[in-house]
């Protein structure tokens, strides 16, 4: 590439770690990995033919080193194997606990109490709704999963991604009314629902095709 790069006044960059799935800066663009995995890049070591991204920029590319999958030996991956048993561990630990926490629960002791007597913190939420800012995004989701409370508070727990975990207790469910809504809030539930219909009904109709399709393998 020097050559043709000195004579059009171009610019050579480097770029390590590249895999078939991943790849940093402008290597997150599939198109350019898959060149540089082809056959005639990879096996043949051949330039690459131009490739044009977005926004006006092309790219020709050449492979300078291939690393063949390999086993790496113990002591260089010792840390990350001890790191993700420690870590598998602790969750294990931490879910043991909040299942222990909501059969308390359920055995009839008061949240509050059992928050009290183990250290935890615990907060009482009135009238959330879907768009509510005190309560985290993945809480609130599990909670709107959870089934509307029939014969007594429904709990659950999740855990969160810093390996800590949530244990929530359902009291009462107060179902929406359209009716209620702001115009712009009725508008949007109308289009979601229209697009969900439309979701359903295209997974319908393709597998439908599948059904009555005269299938030939040649």
């Amino acid at each position: 590439l020097a050559e043709p790069a000195s004579e059009l006044g171009l610019e050579i960059s480097s770029a390590m770690g590249i895999t078939r799935d991943t790849g940093a800066g402008i290597f997150d663009n599939a198109a350019l990995r898959d060149a540089a995995f082809s056959d005639e890049v990879l096996g043949a070591r051949h330039n690459s033919e131009v490739i044009e991204l977005a926004g006006e920029t092309f790219v020709t590319l050449r492979v300078k080193a291939h690393h063949e999958p390999s086993v790496r030996p113990l002591e260089e991956v010792r840390a990350d194997i001890v790191a993700a048993i420690t870590d598998e561990a602790a969750r294990a630990a931490v879910a043991r606990e909040a299942r222990d926490i909501i059969a308390l629960m359920e055995s009839g002791n008061a949240i509050d109490d059992i928050a009290s007597d183990r250290g935890y913190e615990w907060q009482v939420e009135l009238g959330a709704s879907r768009q509510a800012f005190a309560v985290s995004a993945p809480v609130l989701q599990r909670v709107f999963e959870l089934a509307p409370p029939t014969a007594g508070p429904v709990s659950d727990y999740i855990l969160t991604e810093d390996g800590n975990a949530v244990v929530v207790q359902l009291i009462q469910v107060t179902p929406g009314k359209y009716d209620a809504m702001p115009g712009p809030e009725q508008q949007q539930l109308q289009r979601q629902v229209l697009g969900e219909v439309g979701g359903l009904v295209d997974s319908e109709f393709q597998q439908s095709l599948q059904r009555d399709a005269d299938i030939v393998v040649m």
